[in-house]
């Protein structure tokens, strides 16, 4: 990614196994406003000094530039969150001006939204026209009880749910609003190695988006 933005070559004579970069829709956080790259495939590892390495930069450099404007670019997004409007709210005004910065554009936008059958989300979210999955509940006690033994055991089976949801629908990134649907995919996307990015509208952060911050992207 850095090297496409900003044109540094310097890292393109490591080459190896082959991978694919999107980059679409970080390009504001990257420092590079209103700029957009597609898909860029690109290879690392091996000799930097090898001549023979060279000329496969070269090659490979004119296979990116292909690929680049020929290939059609997924983006999937994952946004969860949820318990009350002041959580689907966010969510839903974020996620339509993802799709709407992309309308008419090579760059397909696929959005799930991940919350809890029992909170605002499971009606608001369908009522949008967005695809939404649920993972169990996990509240957390604030006092020491017999609930709190069992916390671990529920959360471990939710984080496992939402783990099976990031892998089906194939999710390049993740943003939370908070609430408790957002614990377990957070702690999912982090095992999964995919970026996490936390929005937070309150002045005091919750449980959630507290834990999240210590690994955010």
């Amino acid at each position: 990614l850095y090297e496409h933005c900003d044109g540094h070559r310097a890292a393109a004579s490591y080459w190896s196994t082959t991978s694919v970069h999107l980059c679409g829709w970080f390009r504001a956080a990257y420092g590079h406003p209103g700029r957009r790259c597609g898909p860029i495939l690109c290879e690392t590892s091996g000799t930097r000094n090898s001549r023979s390495n060279l000329n496969g930069a070269r090659a490979a450099r004119h296979e990116r530039k292909r690929i680049t404007y020929t290939m059609t670019t997924t983006m999937n997004v994952v946004f969860t969150g949820g318990g009350t409007a002041g959580h689907v709210s966010p969510m839903l005004a974020m996620a339509e001006a993802l799709v709407d910065r992309y309308v008419d554009t090579d760059v397909d936008v696929d959005i799930l939204m991940i919350g809890t059958a029992e909170g605002m989300e499971a009606a608001l979210i369908p009522d949008a026209g967005y695809n939404f999955s649920t993972v169990d509940k996990v509240p957390m006690p604030r006092r020491a009880s017999v609930d709190l033994l069992s916390v671990p055991f529920r959360l471990r089976k939710a984080v496992k749910q939402a783990r099976q949801l990031l892998r089906e629908h194939e999710t390049q990134v993740v943003v939370g609003v908070g609430g408790y649907a957002s614990t377990p995919v957070y702690l999912a996307a982090r095992a999964e190695k995919i970026p996490v990015i936390v929005h937070e509208g309150n002045v005091r952060p919750g449980l959630a988006n507290k834990l999240a911050a210590r690994f955010a992207s």
